[in-house]
């Protein structure tokens, strides 16, 4: 997951303003930006300047019981961060309940057992629409339906390497599709979510060089760094 950070230009361009239009012009367009949203400018008190330089009421930031229009700025702000503060723990992702990690499985077919691996970094599911619209990056044009996991190389997998790459890059009779599970696990261990894929074959398996020091590295440092995509279709 992205999280992305937006500054409001035109909410501070109109409070630069303020000063040299006039309040009648500036009030229903500036107040509604702040009454509609009054947890978003709670932030350094701006929502609440904003209502009391226009000299409008200050209802949307008030605790019952706890504060009145007569209460001072710094007394309303307070109780109402502290009336939305459950409120918005709630709300606020932890790491015991993202996204954390990958738990990949193959099974069926020539597998006697099935295998287990938690060492995938990153998985892109990946359809072409119906409609021919361009869901599956252009460098995965050749897959209907499958996906397609990243990860670094490293001995755990050996396995993989030996029975699903070896086997499908050599020459010689092709596997039999197989399955393969891919959980999405949480900080505390819990299934986020659950692909199932079935009758799957590896199409692609290409090692890469990374030296481009503007990706999120896995490693955690800006260094270089060797990684390996696999990509998967699947009926």
């Amino acid at each position: 997951m992205n999280f992305k950070f937006y500054l409001s230009l035109p909410i501070i361009f109109l409070a630069v303003l303020i000063p040299s239009i006039s309040a009648d012009e500036q009030v229903p367009a500036t107040v509604a930006f702040v009454e509609g949203d009054t947890f978003y400018f709670s932030e350094g008190d701006f929502g609440l300047k904003i209502l009391k330089f226009f000299e409008r009421p200050l209802t949307p930031y008030l605790v019952p019981g706890k504060t009145t229009e007569q209460s001072s700025i710094q007394e309303i702000s307070k109780a109402y961060s502290i009336s939305t503060q459950d409120v918005s723990q709630q709300v606020i992702i932890d790491e015991k309940n993202r996204a954390q990690a990958i738990r990949v499985t193959f099974f069926g077919a020539e597998i006697e057992s099935p295998q287990t691996f938690t060492s995938f970094l990153k998985f892109e599911h990946l359809e072409q629409q119906k409609n021919n619209y361009p869901t599956v990056p252009y460098y995965y044009d050749n897959v209907q339906e499958g996906f397609a996991l990243d990860s670094l190389p490293s001995k755990d997998k050996q396995w993989f390497y030996d029975e699903i790459v070896s086997q499908t890059i050599n020459t010689g009779l092709d596997p039999l599709p197989y399955d393969v599970d891919i959980e999405i696990l949480t900080g505390n261990g819990d299934v986020l979510q659950t692909w199932e894929y079935r009758e799957c074959d590896l199409i692609e398996y290409f090692p890469i060089l990374d030296e481009n020091l503007g990706k999120l590295k896995f490693i955690g440092e800006f260094l270089s760094e060797i990684r390996e995509v696999s990509l998967f279709s699947c009926k």
